[in-house]
Parts: C-alpha cells; structure tokens; sequence
C-alpha cells in the first residue's frame, strides 16, 4: 500500500493539542520530555494550559508543532506505518524530514529555534504582512504583486494553496496595494499570519544567519523521500536537505506540487495538528482514504484500516 504522510506547518497549533494522545501513550510523553530538556521549555504546560497568544508567538509555536507531528510520527512507526511519501508545509517539512529520518529531533528543535531567533529579529525590524486571496487566477495575481513591487517594495506569492487561492507577503505597503486590487475587483481577501513566514527574497538575511548553524547540522540519505513545497521533487540526498532548508524560506510554497505527487497514494495521513491538509487533500481526491491524527480514536482507525486493506490484499 503506498501511503502518503503529510506534515503542517505554523497556524495549526492550539491549545490542548494532542492531549489525549499524551495521555495514551508513553513515546509522545518521552518526546515532551526531550524537548524540554533540548530547550528548557515546559512544553506540557506550553501545550495544554497556557494561552492562545502564548503558544502563537513564532518560537512556541514552530517548536510545539514540530514536537508534536514528530512524536505522532514516532508513535505510527512504533506501530508499524510506513511511508511511501512524506511531505511539509512551511516549517512542517523539518518534521517531515525528521519523520523520513534525514534529521534527529534534537537537531529539529535545534535548527528551527535558530531560524525561528532570526525571524523574530527580521520582523521587529521589518514592516511586512500577508494576505489570502480566493477566486483569483495565478497569472492576474502576478501581474498586480508585478505593478505593486515597485520603489523598493516586494510584493509576492508566497504560497500556491490551490488553483485560485493563494497568498501574497511582502513589505506592507506593495502588500496593501495588492489587497486593494483584489477587493477592486470583487475578490476575497482575509489577514494571513505573517508568522508563516515570508518565503521570498525579502528573508534573505534570515538564511544567512541561519546558514552558519544548518552547518553544524548532520543531515542524513533517506530511503523515504521527502517530497519538496518547493518543486514537488523526491528528496534523499543529505546534501539537498542542507540546500534546501535556505532554498524553502526563501521560495514560494507550492503545495500544489505535494498533492500533485499524493495522486498515486493509497491513503493519506496528516500528522500534526489539526485537520487543514486532510481537508484540503479531501477537496482534491474525494475518494481517497484520509486520515488526520489528532486522538487516540485516530490511530485506531488507522491501524484498522491497515489491517482491513492487508486481508483483501
């Protein structure tokens, strides 16, 4: 059976995520534990008790998700799942690399707590945003961030969701200017977190510092490939998981590509908070088994469904 594993990125934590799991299960426990120890954060309290705007803030937030898609990934690979395919989106792909096992989790924490420094840093010093346009081609909305970008400003697509939504990031103004455009001729456009990250040349300094650390990384060859947000390519080669940590902060997300190469899948498993990338994998393959583990019930029906799809075979 080939089956298809995708990672989210920033904007799917929340409050009490993956509780129940933490209660069931020893391996998701252990994995709290370490990331405490790795970054002196109480991630149990971080998680389950503290508040919304606590767990959103850039640092929190890409390090309780990447702890929780790893541990879940862990626990389905303590259980016996194997994937054909992993995937992420934004910040999701460290635990997809993690998850095809291209990274130790220490080394996750490590490298995403840098980037995250960085970040933090760009944005106080920076006046730039983001915004979610639907019912708009590719083409049209080029060519307005095009007449937007301009005197310094940069204005871009930072993130193809599907054929006719997307999001645009950029400095402020070349952003407003665009947001203009869009509700001038009748489009949907709503606040999108600029915590996501940019993902254009505007975080150009953001790589350079963060570069000097991915250096101490030990990146490893994988047999389960990782299917870039960037080009959709198959990923194994340790070389290109350090290449490409800087490529993706600086290159439009193209999730587009990832559901291109999740065609051939049997099942497909979100891993990490939420259920956004099993709704939209739903929009796309109707009649596909999709799964998004949240709870103990979920990897229940999994691993039933495994075990069901093993007798007929």
């Amino acid at each position: 059976m080939k089956i298809g594993i995708l990672f989210p990125g920033y904007g799917s934590q929340h409050l009490g995520m993956a509780k129940n799991l933490y209660d069931e299960y020893r391996i998701i426990q252990e994995y709290f534990e370490e990331a405490t120890n790795c970054l002196d954060i109480n991630f149990v309290k971080l998680c389950f008790s503290s508040s919304e705007p606590e767990l959103s803030q850039i640092k929190n937030a890409h390090a309780s998700i990447f702890l929780i898609s790893a541990s879940i990934a862990a626990l389905l690979k303590e259980e016996g799942v194997k994937a054909t395919f992993v995937a992420g989106s934004g910040s999701g792909g460290m635990a997809a690399t993690f998850a095809s096992g291209g990274i130790s989790f220490p080394d996750g924490l490590y490298i995403l707590n840098k980037y995250c420094t960085f970040y933090e840093e760009f944005l106080k010093n920076n006046d730039v945003s983001a915004i979610l346009i639907s019912k708009i081609s590719e083409a049209e909305l080029k060519d307005m961030c095009n007449n937007c970008s301009k005197d310094g400003l940069l204005a871009t697509i930072s993130f193809y969701i599907s054929d006719n939504q997307f999001v645009v990031a950029g400095n402020t103004e070349a952003v407003d200017c665009v947001r203009r455009l869009c509700q001038d001729s009748g489009r949907k456009v709503s606040h999108y977190p600029i915590e996501s990250g940019l993902h254009n040349e505007l975080m150009a300094d953001v790589v350079k510092q963060a570069r000097v650390y991915l250096e101490k990384i030990d990146f490893k060859d994988v047999e389960v490939p990782v299917i870039s947000d960037v080009n959709g390519n198959e990923v194994t080669d340790k070389n290109i998981f350090t290449d490409g940590f800087g490529i993706q902060i600086l290159s439009p997300i193209r999730w587009d590509f990832v559901l291109d190469k999740m065609e051939d899948m049997d099942l497909i498993i979100q891993v990490g908070p939420g259920t956004e990338l099993a709704d939209g994998a739903k929009i796309r393959f109707p009649r596909k088994k999709i799964i998004a583990i949240n709870e103990p019930q979920d990897v229940n029906e999994l691993l039933e469904y495994l075990i069901l799809r093993q007798t007929k075979e």
